[in-house]
Parts: C-alpha cells; structure tokens; sequence
C-alpha cells in the first residue's frame, strides 16, 4: 500500500516537470512572420453638390440698368461716387453716397514764382544813336552794322533770371493794323527803302541785369547796294551805285513792346508738365 502511495507521488512529480517543460516551451517567442500585401484601394466616393455662386461689385459711370447683375450684387457709380445693393428681386434701390463730408479749408501755401512782365512803347523820337551789332555770317567772320538803340531800366530783370530763367521780347510791328498781334524779337522785315535800295529791317535786343537794350539796324539783301557801308561786308555785296537808307535819319515806327521775365522754377515746373505731357501720348522728348 505504501509503495503504491509512492508511485501515485513519483507519477505526480513527473507530470509536474513535463508540465513545466512543456509550458516554458511553449511560451518561447516565434520567429517574426512574412508582411502581408497592401488591400485594394476602395472606390472614389461621389462628387459634391455645386456651390452657391458668389456675389460681384460692379462699377460704371451713372446708374446701373436693371438687367445688369444678379441679387446680392453692388454697383459702383464712379461718377458721383456712389454705391448701390445689394441688389433684390425689386431692383438695385437707392444708392448711399460714399463721398464724405467737406473738409475744412487747409491754410493758405506759400505763394509760387510767376512770370512778370513789363509792356511799353518805343516812339520814333526814343531811339539813340549809335549801337553796334555783330551779326555772325559763318562760323569764323561776322559783320558789324551801326544801330539804333532803346535803353529800358527793368528792376524785375535780375542776374539769377538772366543766368537760370527765361526772358522773352516780342513786339506789334504794325500797331495800327494789328494792335493785338505780338511778333517775338530778333525779328526781321525784308522791305524797301525810300530810294528803292532793298534792305531787311532788323529788331534785336542784349539783356543786363535790370535792363534791356532794344537795337534796330539795316542788313543788306545779296547783290544789292547799300550805303553806309558795314566794317566787314557780306559776301556778294557792294559800295557803288545808289546809296542806301541812313540809319540816322530813318524814322523807326511806333511799336509796342513786351518783356516777359520767367523765374528759374516756373521754366523748370515747364518742363516738368512738358515732359509728363510726353510720356503720357508715348512721344520721346527731346533731352535736356
């Protein structure tokens, strides 16, 4: 009975070893597997409702027909500054102006350069004698010819104007006739003396600071005769014949004169708008 006691226990104990070697065996960790393949990509779902269509701000001059835009749109009056909408099944409606109240008035700026200008006659008892005037006949000589001469005082005339400005001499060679029309100086007349000896009638002018110094003088058409006679002459004219007209017994017409004077930065604000003006109509202008 003992010994079968025995057995039963030493049956028991190896069990227990086998169950135990089993079951460390079992819980050892196994090798890693093979990666299994992606699955087939599912299929596109169904597309979306559209959306609403948005709404616009149109523009124009003056007020919109009723055709144009759909509800919801604005409209802008470029004219009068103005916005209609949203526009509804009854129309765009009134408009709200978008023009703000007025400003108040800023203070006075500094007053700008102008032109001046200074108007006078010259009678025939004014002029003096005697000028001379260097006309140049080509590039190496010139001639010299006696003038009368009108001294004007001008204050306005200064030596910055002279240096960085403008001044402009113009004259009304028949005042009787043409009293409004203004001809600019130098200025020449082609005409007919007394003795029938042509000549051209000469209007120049030498500008100084504060003054004005208006010449008038003879020059002699080609080929003709002419008295008194230059210190250089022009080619192709001569001495002899019948005498010309005297400058100091000639009797130079009543005229009107005009001095424009124009500061520095009027001429260059001139430019500035003449070049803008260019730039804008796509002309090249010529440089400065």
């Amino acid at each position: 009975m003992k010994n079968q006691k025995n057995t039963k226990v030493l049956c028991g104990l190896f069990l227990s070893i086998v169950f135990s070697s089993l079951l460390f065996t079992s819980c050892k960790k196994g090798d890693e597997g093979i990666a299994g393949t992606n699955g087939a990509a599912g299929a596109n779902g169904a597309n979306g409702a559209n959306g609403t269509n948005g709404n616009t701000i149109l523009s124009g001059e003056g007020t919109p027909a009723t055709t144009l835009g759909v509800n919801g749109d604005f409209y802008l009056d470029t004219r009068v500054t103005a916005l209609y909408g949203p526009k509804t099944a009854a129309g765009w409606g009134s408009p709200v102006s978008l023009t703000g109240a007025q400003g108040a008035t800023g203070a006075t700026g500094a007053a700008g350069a102008t032109a001046l200008a200074d108007t006078f006659s010259i009678y025939t008892d004014d002029w003096m004698m005697s000028d001379d005037v260097f006309v140049q006949s080509d590039n190496n000589n010139y001639s010299t010819y006696t003038a009368k001469y009108y001294k004007r005082w001008l204050p306005d005339l200064t030596q910055d104007i002279l240096d960085h400005g403008m001044v402009i001499v113009s004259f009304t060679p028949s005042k009787a006739n043409e009293p409004g029309q203004w001809l600019p100086i130098p200025y020449i007349i082609p005409g007919y003396d007394p003795n029938d000896t042509r000549v051209n009638y000469n209007w120049s002018y030498v500008t100084g600071e504060h003054t004005l110094r208006v010449q008038f003088y003879f020059t002699p058409l080609a080929n003709v005769t002419y008295y008194p006679a230059p210190a250089v002459m022009p080619s192709g004219v001569t001495t002899t014949g019948v005498p010309g007209p005297d400058i100091a017994d000639f009797n130079v017409p009543d005229a009107q004169y005009k001095v424009v004077m124009i500061p520095a930065t009027v001429t260059e604000e001139i430019t500035s708008i003449t070049k803008k003006h260019f730039t804008k109509t796509g002309k090249v202008l010529s440089t400065f």
